[in-house]
């Protein structure tokens, strides 16, 4: 195939239909997650591409606790520095997360993925630059990979959604499959078997129950001895008796009991891999899980954040050492939760306030259909009220009943169909107290700086705040008593610059904090001698989402366009659209986004 004809097979959208993987050995393949971003230019991109280097090839992460060593196709240990700053004027570039589920079986990671990134060079038709590293800080070898965007031709390499979704994760478990040979029933179900968590072999046992007994019958012989494997381990537990006829009984709560059990142990270990390397990484016994009431609010020093599963919506950990001295873990509902804390280095002073939940949107619109459909909600039913709808759309409904299912708010009717409770809306409410919390978790950037560089910081700070009554007091605790004692050094910073007395800082003191504060933020994002502005109410802007500034305990949005750079109020919304152009107007001091082509009517509305 000639090489253009080759690059518009690569680029077209069904090209996750016509990739396929070269392995056909019997057997299910290996598992790889794989995970891939798309990294535009913006002004900062050649600190960003530094500041990338320099994570990937950290201490510790590294075989055995060495440094993270680079290699690319050809070279072990390139300068990594050298070659991404000769990327930096790209216009994108790709940086994609390999996680082979079997990774401590490879006998040579790197050779793994000289051989992978050697595939997509035959799917795109094109020699590729890339450096890759190897991490092994978490217990299952992965690789980090940089890969440039420019083709050997001078045009920029494009991966179609497909392929960057789909196809590239099909090459690599083709390729762990053709290494380290098919996945065997065995490998794939023994982890599930002997697991402290809810499995799909569980939901089969408590479906196969008949007056409390679990009843084996009708299962093929292996079924049946995976089945009783795994009441063997759930007897060891405690999770599970025999009667004296040697049937087995399962609790009515084993579900429950299976999911704290589970929850208890990812929480532990995202709590682990959030700390790993970082400030607190050896002070992995300080973890204990924390939990907000409503109305309740926690102060403290940001040490990571992680997923609790490896998909995009899952679930967050977040880890901060709190002015009482705890080193805690809070469970955040999804990653919309935790955007704010995008690029915010570690020690930042963060805020975490307890909300009453609210009804999902989701579940507001499966009432809604069910009510107006004899309370039944299905794909037909949901296409019959609201026919406009992308089946996308609908799945996303579909997924979340199947959660509430899982919860008991729900009834299933088989062939996707679902009986809806009259009360279904505060049922899903329930639902989701028990598995996140009394409450849901909000954050607030209070302080990108750690408090021992605010004493000395030229512009408003945390504890600027709270000497001004901005901010609650620290309370008590060992960082408490610490944010005390660096007040007072702050204070006399203060003085230094004629601002304050020492006692409670007036309105015309802070006046004088937040000048400085926007002087220096506004000679950084005005390095390129741009005019930076704030949105002001009812004027439309436009220009590309580059940036976040926090300031003062608000987090802003930096719209950048050839002249001006204008801060508006951030929403979570907008982190997946970085790098985008957009037009907004700010309106009762709400900000309403509009990505993609402005001048004829297309875009994402936010």
């Amino acid at each position: 195939m000639p090489s253009r004809a080759r690059t518009r097979h690569f680029a077209a959208k069904a090209v996750v239909q016509r990739v396929r993987p070269a392995f056909r050995g019997a057997g299910p393949s290996r598992r790889v997650f794989v995970k891939v971003k798309v990294v535009m230019k913006t002004p900062n991109a050649r600190a960003s591409l530094k500041a990338c280097v320099r994570y990937f090839g950290r201490e510790g992460a590294g075989e055995d606790g060495a440094r993270a060593a680079f290699f690319g196709p050809l070279e072990d240990r390139p300068d990594a520095r050298a070659q991404v700053d000769r990327w930096a004027d790209d216009r994108r570039h790709y940086r994609i997360v390999v996680n082979p589920e079997d990774g401590q079986e490879l006998a040579d990671v790197r050779s793994f993925a000289r051989r992978m990134m050697k595939q997509i060079e035959i799917d795109t038709g094109t020699p590729l630059e890339w450096l890759a590293v190897a991490h092994f800080d978490t217990g299952r070898p992965h690789l980090h990979i940089i890969l440039r965007g420019v083709r050997d031709d001078g045009r920029d390499l494009i991966f179609s959604r497909g392929y960057a979704a789909h196809g590239l994760r099909g090459r690599c478990e083709a390729l762990a499959t053709e290494i380290l040979g098919p996945r065997s029933d065995r490998t794939a179900s023994s982890r599930d078997l002997t697991a402290d968590r809810l499995t799909a072999m569980d939901d089969t046992l408590l479906r196969r129950q008949d007056d409390g007994r679990v009843n084996l019958e009708g299962l093929d012989s292996g079924e049946r001895a995976n089945a009783q494997r795994r009441l063997v381990h759930l007897e060891r537990r405690g999770w599970a008796t025999r009667d004296s006829q040697g049937l087995w009984i399962l609790p009515e709560n084993l579900r429950d009991i299976l999911r704290s059990v589970g929850e208890q142990e990812a929480r532990e270990a995202a709590a682990t891999r959030a700390i790993w390397g970082g400030f607190w990484g050896g002070q992995t016994h300080r973890l204990e899980p924390l939990s907000l009431s409503e109305g309740e609010v926690i102060v403290g020093a940001y040490a990571g954040v992680q997923p609790l599963k490896w998909h995009k919506k899952a679930a967050q950990l977040l880890v901060l050492e709190t002015m009482d001295g705890r080193l805690g873990h809070v469970r955040l509902a999804s990653l919309d939760r935790v955007m704010i804390l995008d690029r915010v280095p570690e020690r930042a002073l963060i805020e975490l306030r307890g909300r009453p939940w609210r009804a999902r949107a989701s579940d507001r619109t499966i009432a809604q259909i069910a009510q107006l459909r004899n309370g039944v909600y299905s794909k037909a039913d949901h296409l019959v009220v609201r026919p406009e709808d992308r089946p996308v759309f609908i799945e996303r409904h579909l997924r979340r009943l199947e959660a509430m299912r899982l919860q008991g708010a729900v009834e299933p009717r088989g062939d996707g169909r679902f009986a809806i409770p009259p009360d279904y809306i505060s049922r899903a409410l329930a639902a989701d107290q028990a598995r996140h919390g009394p409450a849901d978790v909000d954050v607030r950037v209070l302080d990108v700086r750690p408090l021992h560089l605010q004493t000395e910081a030229r512009g408003v700070t945390w504890l600027d705040r709270v000497a001004g009554g901005l901010e609650p007091d620290p309370g008590l605790g060992s960082m408490a008593d610490k944010a005390r004692r660096l007040g007072q050094e702050r204070a006399e910073t203060r003085r230094g610059w004629g601002i304050g007395d020492g006692s409670k800082l007036t309105d015309k003191d802070m006046l004088a904090l937040w000048k400085m504060e926007i002087d220096a933020q506004f000679k950084r994002l005005g390095k390129d001698e741009k005019l930076v502005v704030k949105a002001e109410e009812g004027q439309p802007f436009s220009g590309v989402y580059n940036d976040s500034v926090h300031m003062g305990g608000r987090t802003y949005a930096a719209v950048e366009s050839r002249s001006v750079v204008t801060l508006a109020p951030w929403r979570a919304g907008l982190e997946a659209c970085r790098g985008q152009a957009l037009t907004a107007v700010l309106q009762a001091g709400r900000v309403e986004f509009r990505f993609g082509e402005r001048g004829r009517g297309l875009g994402l509305e936010l």
